[in-house]
């Protein structure tokens, strides 16, 4: 696999020096696993100026790993870069040819090096995601490593921020882990939940069990192609679970 990387000019916000820094825009989980490591360290794309300022570089960015059948599309913009991401996906997975549509780096075809190819790459990914960040990229990778489902997260976030009851729904709140205490005792969640503002974070915990409760109460994954997987489906999510057990 060809890497997806070159250097960008960056200046900073604080001191206003310029510098080069390393933009990678195609992170496969088995064959990169330098810009891997990087990404679960949180360095991935970030700046650090001379002054101590880091800044979070916003570039797209395809996240691959075919052995846990993900790919993510990184895709800073705002709902229309979501919308084309999208339409990009729909492209790259409807076709029946063995070379999809050129798209950004890791969809294959015409002109990508690093990307998936043949009609079999709806199967060897099949679940397909797209976000604004970095940071919900690593997230979304922090889950599959917990081997859980991310909209059972996402459902259980709305669930916990309702219960604890948070002063503004719209405060960010991250997955980070599971932890597993000493034998006998049960695993839980961690999580950070940051203030209104989105820089100072607490640290909260859950039982972990009402992440597989949910999941049997649904009796699996939402039907249909769902790639958009975040607070905002989230809520859907959970009044329609209410509305129908009603």
């Amino acid at each position: 696999m060809t890497k997806i990387e070159g250097k960008v000019e960056v200046r900073c916000t604080a001191c206003g020096v310029a510098a080069e820094h390393q933009l990678v825009q195609l992170v496969h989980a088995q064959d990169t696993p330098a810009a891997h490591a990087q990404l679960l360290r949180g360095e991935l794309n970030v700046s650090v100026c001379t002054c101590g300022k880091r800044s979070q570089l916003a570039c797209e960015l395809v996240y691959q790993d075919p052995q846990r059948g993900f790919l993510c599309h990184v895709c800073p913009g705002g709902e229309a870069a979501m919308r084309r991401a999208e339409e990009l996906f729909d492209a790259a997975f409807s076709t029946s040819l063995h070379v999809m549509p050129a798209g950004p780096a890791g969809y294959g075809g015409a002109g990508d090096p690093g990307g998936v190819s043949g009609a079999a790459s709806a199967a060897t990914y099949p679940v397909q995601r797209i976000v604004p960040s970095v940071n919900a990229l690593l997230e979304k990778v922090k889950i599959l490593d917990a081997g859980l489902a991310d909209w059972a997260v996402e459902m259980v976030k709305v669930l916990l921020l309702a219960s604890i009851s948070v002063d503004d729904d719209d405060r960010v709140m991250l997955f980070t882990g599971v932890e597993t205490p000493a034998e006998g005792s049960a695993s839980t969640a961690r999580w950070l939940l940051f203030d209104r503002y989105g820089e100072v974070p607490t640290t909260l915990a859950s039982p972990l069990a009402a992440v597989d409760r949910l999941v049997s109460t649904l009796g699996g994954a939402p039907t249909g192609t769902q790639r958009r997987i975040d607070r905002a489906w989230a809520i859907e999510a959970v009044r329609a679970m209410i509305a129908s057990a009603n």
